[in-house]
């Protein structure tokens, strides 16, 4: 039985390993875009831990902004308190530029909502014509 039990690690390899790759609606990855535009400078200026870091929170954070994007009422001050939280992982970011870059995401974010909300109704209407 010894040998069996050694053996064991051996019959696990690369093939057997289920591979899960996460779907991301085009929502998502629309979120994602903007919450990453204009940052790619301080991005790279970044530790390798903390690009790590920050990169798994603003997934996190636009899943939620996503989340929130799908309520009935959305509450701008929870994308903007999101968005801004995210952007206090930088080091040392200056006040006036999170405010503001923070303000502009939401407005985009918004926008992408909006125009996701006529898209919707447009296929609403078609399928009553159906």
């Amino acid at each position: 039985t010894a040998i069996k039990e050694e053996s064991k690690p051996e019959i696990l390899t690369s093939s057997n390993q289920v591979s899960t790759k996460i779907i991301k609606s085009q929502t998502l990855k629309e979120i994602e875009n903007i919450l990453e535009e204009d940052l790619g400078e301080i991005y790279f200026n970044l530790p390798s831990e903390k690009k790590t870091e920050f990169k798994q929170k603003g997934e996190v954070t636009a899943t939620k902004i996503e989340t929130v994007l799908a309520q009935v009422k959305i509450k701008v001050s929870q994308i903007l308190n999101l968005i801004k939280d995210w952007l206090k992982f930088i080091p040392g970011v200056n006040r006036f530029f999170l405010e503001q870059e923070a303000k502009i995401k939401t407005d985009k974010i918004l926008q992408l909502a909006k125009k996701d909300e006529k898209q919707k109704e447009k296929e609403l209407d078609v399928d009553d014509l159906i």
